[in-house]
């Protein structure tokens, strides 16, 4: 990395606000190839002096360039000045750009508009998505600003494509926000998606309905229970238009990421169902179980460990509506998934994943212990005490370290009795 850029970076932080900046430099200064639709020399212009890390030196040299220019010039020349602009983090000053880079075009120009208008929004949102800010509500209203636009007969993909830009950046609002000022952002976010799939076909049907269900699993968390069935419901047909069989073939890996998210989607949907939820239990494993056959553990070993884990707490679940027997072998089954997930986390490296599937393991070896004859039930009890006492090496407080720690204590009893 050039040493002008480097010490631009630096002043912007150390850790993950670095990384983030280090990549919004490098979309920006990536996009500079586009001035050579305005000038070559300008583009090498600019690009030498974003090099240099000279930020406001751009800036200058393209504010100067606008005279004599045709309209889709201006509008390139304000649309990089705007990316500059949100290299120096003033996102009112990129605003301001960005609509002035749609309004040098006339009425009878609205595609030119609209385009401009997509680009504004993407580029605010991602800048939000990165350091947060204000970026993101002012991209919901260039999107806003381009859905009135669009007729869903006339212009499906533009129609689409817009919505579903929509979708994402009022879900990225409403998780962020609390109360029911996010649970409303959720909301309309879920109908944006829902619009969007009016008319998107193929691979963006399937990428938007698994929006949609993360969306709905997203609010449902955030409402009282009668309204929060109707949304994991949703949520769950949702995710199986996106999971067909089509898509298994067409992208594995997609329809097996799918797969883990309806797995959750279930096991949320069970957790408030009572009696019924036995069922959706049984559901959610047979999803978790598909996407294993596809995020195998060489290949896919984040993934594959994170199943893992889901699958363990579905099964372990599952034994709680069960006795005897077939509570035995679904605490066994969970038993072999926590281990399977621990094999692949690593305490140093992921601390917390791993700490919390010791929980999970110890909680599973305590209940089989408890179904146990007395000598298989100690050899249970031995595994799940080391299990816990790994829990304590990274939890010195807390809710998961008070929890081990009674998890000891009573585990202790339970062998000298």
């Amino acid at each position: 990395m050039p040493a002008g850029v480097q010490a631009w970076l630096e002043e912007r932080g150390t850790g993950d606000a670095a990384e983030a900046w280090a990549k919004t430099w490098d979309e920006v200064s990536g996009r500079f190839e586009e001035l050579t639709e305005v000038d070559a020399d300008l583009a090498r212009g600019i690009a030498a002096w974003v090099r240099e890390g000279n930020v406001e030196g751009a800036e200058m040299t393209l504010k100067a360039e606008e005279e004599g220019r045709t309209p889709a010039q201006v509008s390139r020349l304000r649309l990089a000045r705007a990316d500059l602009a949100l290299l120096r983090g003033d996102v009112p000053e990129a605003v301001g750009l960005f609509r002035g880079a749609v309004e040098v075009f006339g009425d009878e120009e609205m595609a030119d508009q609209a385009r401009v208008r997509h680009l504004a929004a993407a580029r605010l949102y991602n800048h939000g998505l990165q350091h947060g800010g204000a970026g993101t509500p002012e991209a919901v209203e260039f999107y806003r600003l381009n859905a009135a636009m669009f007729d869903v007969s006339r212009q499906p993909g533009a129609h689409a494509l817009t919505q579903t830009g929509l979708g994402h950046a009022l879900r990225s609002l409403g998780a962020a926000r609390e109360g029911e000022a996010g649970v409303t952002l959720l909301a309309e976010a879920a109908q944006a998606y829902r619009a969007a799939l009016e008319t998107a076909t193929g691979e963006d049907l399937a990428v938007t309905n698994r929006n949609l269900g993360l969306t709905l699993w997203q609010q449902a968390e955030r409402v009282d229970d009668a309204r929060s069935a109707e949304l994991l419901a949703e949520s769950v047909a949702a995710y199986r238009a996106a999971a067909g069989d089509a898509r298994r073939v067409a992208a594995p890996v997609d329809w097996a990421m799918t797969q883990s998210n309806l797995g959750l989607a279930l096991m949320e949907q069970a957790a408030r169902s009572g009696p019924a939820g036995a069922g959706y239990l049984e559901e959610s494993i047979a999803a978790y179980r598909g996407a294993l056959d596809v995020l195998n553990a060489p290949e896919h070993p984040v993934g594959h460990a994170t199943v893992q884990g889901n699958l363990g707490r579905a099964l372990q679940s599952l034994a709680e509506t069960a006795e005897g027997e077939e509570a035995r072998e679904r605490l066994t089954a969970a038993v072999s998934a926590f281990r399977s997930a621990l094999a692949l986390r690593s305490r140093t490296a992921q601390p917390g994943p791993w700490a919390a599937t010791q929980l999970n393991l110890a909680t599973a070896l305590e209940r089989l212990g408890d179904s146990e004859e007395a000598g298989r039930a100690a050899e249970h009890y031995d595994e799940a005490l080391v299990a816990y006492g790994a829990v304590l090496e990274v939890f010195s407080h807390g809710t998961a370290h008070d929890h081990a720690r009674a998890a000891i204590e009573r585990l202790k009893s339970k062998r000298a009795a």
